[in-house]
């Protein structure tokens, strides 16, 4: 285990230990009115609680209250949210199919993953879940929500959707199912007088680096004389996976860096290339749900001028998030540690006074109704028609030249 893991695990382990030994820690002195006081809340609700209760549910909910105090990212990962964290990163994982943050201060899906459970039954980014199983979203945190998404296969969720632009929400029942994520989609020559490529980047996950290379390599057995890539409706992933995506299109320098409180959350990343593809002319498709990895793509190829960025806004996250196995290496924490950079030092992240995000080089608005039509094109609810999408228009006219 590395330093800062152990130092942030023991920390936190510390603070459950207190409630029983009377010992320094850290260079600090144990809290005892804080640990006396937890003692007896605890043994409180042991006692007098309507239904009874055990002491793991209720150090479960200690440790996920934590985490919740910080922001919408940190959680705790019981056993099994801590190995679908993993199988998630290899590309599968078992459930509706739903990437979902928070949006007005209202739980909203950032994206759907294409051809699972919930694309197919019409949920879209920007869709509001109000209700899971007759239970409000209204004052839940985005963790809790989670957890109550995730289930077995082949069992049903009931939610309620309300849909971007309409009054009335729809009542879905979804079944759980095996989830399997392929980072590329839709690759193939969309021009052939200009033999420009086209290819959609859906996720950042461990292969991502891979496939992308394979497929480009593809392309170019085509001819392909210039790329559009995509990650419209991307919700990020991987810091690696970005990384590796970087790394195919820039011959040296920073790709990023991060920088958080401890010594342990500062880093920089470099490109470090063996095999590129520099003189590849490039335009990247984004929208405000291209996020997070997506935005570390975005803004480095544009820091870089390797790429000319189309479409609107991205999100605007910029907080990185580690994951802190604890002492039983069946459990960990998901706490965000750093805030990343691109490599001439903007920070993307969303604030309050700050709206964040990677602004395109050339802003291409469309409307909402054109934004369904899109979407429901890129879940298979409607036949392709690459026309009637003015961003990717606007992109082909850019590699026409």
């Amino acid at each position: 285990m590395q330093k800062k893991q152990f130092v942030l695990y023991f920390a936190l382990f510390a603070a459950v230990i207190l409630l029983y030994t009377p010992k320094k820690i850290l260079g600090g002195v144990i809290p005892y009115r804080d640990a006396e006081l937890l003692a007896e809340v605890r043994e409180r609700i042991m006692q007098n609680y309507v239904d009874e209760v055990s002491s793991k549910q209720l150090l479960n909910g200690a440790l996920q209250g934590m985490l919740n105090t910080l922001d919408p990212y940190c959680e705790y990962l019981d056993k099994e949210a801590y190995k679908e964290l993993f199988e998630i990163s290899e590309g599968e994982f078992v459930g509706i199919g739903i990437v979902v943050g928070v949006e007005n201060g209202m739980i909203t899906v950032l994206s759907p993953v294409e051809d699972s459970p919930a694309a197919k039954a019409g949920i879209l980014a920007g869709d509001r879940i109000l209700f899971i199983e007759n239970e409000s979203t209204e004052n839940m945190r985005l963790n809790e929500v989670i957890q109550k998404i995730r289930g077995v296969k082949g069992s049903k969720i009931k939610l309620s959707v309300l849909h971007v632009g309409e009054q009335i929400p729809e009542i879905i029942q979804v079944t759980r199912d095996t989830i399997h994520i392929s980072s590329i989609k839709d690759a193939h020559i969309i021009d052939e007088i200009y033999k420009i490529g086209y290819l959609r980047l859906t996720k950042f996950n461990k292969h991502t680096g891979e496939e992308l290379e394979q497929t480009i390599e593809k392309l170019l057995q085509q001819d392909m004389k210039s790329l559009i890539i995509d990650v419209r409706y991307n919700p990020g992933g991987l810091l690696n996976a970005a990384i590796d995506v970087v790394n195919l299109f820039i011959e040296k320098g920073t790709i990023v860096y991060t920088q958080g409180r401890t010594l342990g959350s500062k880093s920089t990343f470099t490109a470090d290339n063996k095999k590129n593809y520099l003189d590849l002319p490039l335009v990247l498709l984004v929208n405000k749900r291209s996020a997070s990895a997506s935005e570390i793509v975005a803004g480095a190829l544009q820091d870089y001028n390797r790429a000319t960025i189309v479409g609107t806004t991205t999100y605007g996250k910029g907080l990185v998030q580690t994951i802190l196995p604890l002492r039983d290496e069946e459990t960990a924490i998901k706490i965000t540690t750093a805030r990343y950079y691109t490599p001439l030092g903007r920070s993307i992240q969303k604030t309050d006074t700050n709206p964040g995000g990677v602004e395109p080089d050339i802003e291409i608005p469309i409307t909402t109704d054109e934004e369904k039509d899109l979407m429901l094109q890129f879940y298979k609810h409607t036949e392709v028609n690459y026309n009637k999408d003015k961003q990717l228009q606007q992109a082909i006219k850019i590699l026409q030249k």
